[in-house]
C-alpha cells in the first residue's frame, strides 16, 4: 500500500490499531473471537497482501521499462558509432588511395631540366 495522503496514513494506523486489539485479545486468552471478526481480519490481511502484490509488480514493471529504454539507447548508440566508423574508414581509404596515386603519378614524372638561356 502507498503512502500519498494523510488519509492512507489514518486507513493504515486504523487497521493496525485493530490488528493490535485482536492480537492482545488472543494472547490474554480471550479466545471468544466471532467468527465475523476472524473473517474480517482475514479479508483485511488478503486485501493488504494483494496490495503490496500489486506494488511489488507495478514496481517490476518499471525497472523491466527502465531496463528496455536503457538497452535501447545503447544499441542506438552502438549502431551510431558503428556507422560513423565505417564512414570514416571509408574517407580515410579514398584519402590513402588518393594519396598513393599522386605518389606514383609524381615518381613516373621525369624531373624538370632547366633550360640554358
Amino acid at each position: 500500500m502507498e503512502l500519498q495522503s494523510i488519509a492512507d496514513v489514518q486507513k493504515l494506523q486504523a487497521a493496525f490499531v485493530k490488528s493490535l486489539n485482536t492480537t492482545t485479545a488472543r494472547f490474554l486468552g480471550d479466545n471468544k473471537l466471532s467468527p465475523k471478526v476472524l473473517l474480517d481480519d482475514k479479508r483485511q490481511l488478503l486485501a493488504d497482501l494483494k496490495d503490496r502484490l500489486r506494488a511489488a509488480t507495478d514496481a517490476r514493471a518499471e525497472a523491466v521499462r527502465a531496463y528496455d529504454r536503457e538497452i535501447a539507447q545503447r544499441e542506438s548508440a552502438i549502431a551510431n558509432l558503428e556507422a560513423e566508423l565505417q564512414n570514416d574508414e571509408r574517407v580515410i581509404g579514398r584519402i590513402s588511395r588518393a594519396s598513393g596515386r599522386k605518389a606514383q603519378t609524381k615518381s613516373v614524372r621525369p624531373a624538370r631540366t632547366k633550360r640554358a638561356k
